[in-house]
């Protein structure tokens, strides 16, 4: 008899299910090392099983990079529901981003913290429109800081010494280092109480802005 065909809501648990194990695993072996027999071990399916639901594993990693990047933005949004204020708005963003961080540190790690395919590796390949949803996914999220830096200097007056733009990649940049030093146990290691410090980078942020 034909295999009864899977319901949408049962496919998308069990694609959550493949990302999920997908993750922890280049996440422990690198990217380079992983592989569809290796995720079928984990999940106890074949890989024959697994291509039923993504094609190869290039695949798979965009699909964890654009899953983690719209949980991000979607943080973000809870943000913009809170408070109109762009200051606040960008502090909000500050605490998301951390907390995004400390909370999902294998998205995280996949995302940000290795030297994974980008979209230019992709441009002439079956996976390019996948890969570039990936990157316009990931790219919104930058976007929207900027936009909001944009109205904190027009609503605010503001003087900044440089764009939008650079200040979005320097906070992002900052914010990075605080989670990286973190996730390495670094922070721990030189400072009592991990907290306190990024309480006061957070609020700096705002003294920073209100300073301008």
């Amino acid at each position: 008899m034909p295999r009864a065909t899977r319901e949408p809501e049962e496919i998308r648990s069990i694609k959550e299910e493949i990302l999920e194990a997908a993750t922890d695993l280049i996440c422990t072996e690198g990217f380079d090392a992983f592989s569809m027999r290796k995720l079928g071990d984990r999940l106890g399916m074949t890989a024959a099983n697994i291509y039923n639901y993504y094609a190869n594993k290039s695949e798979l990693y965009l699909d964890i990079q654009t899953r983690g990047f719209l949980l991000l933005n979607g943080s973000f949004a809870v943000v913009l529901e809170r408070t109109s204020d762009p200051v606040e708005r960008l502090v909000g963003f500050a605490w998301a981003y951390v907390d995004f961080g400390l909370k999902h540190k294998d998205y995280y790690d996949v995302m940000l913290g290795r030297n994974t395919p980008k979209y230019s590796d992709y441009v002439g390949t079956a996976l390019e429109p996948v890969a570039r949803h990936e990157k316009e996914t990931a790219v919104a999220v930058i976007d929207l800081v900027e936009r909001v830096i944009s109205d904190a200097i027009d609503q605010r007056d503001l003087r900044m010494p440089f764009s939008a733009r650079v200040y979005a990649i320097r906070l992002w940049s900052n914010l990075h280092g605080l989670v990286s030093l973190m996730h390495t146990r670094v922070l721990q290691e030189v400072t009592d109480d991990a907290q306190e410090i990024i309480d006061a980078i957070v609020d700096e942020i705002r003294q920073t802005l209100l300073r301008q």
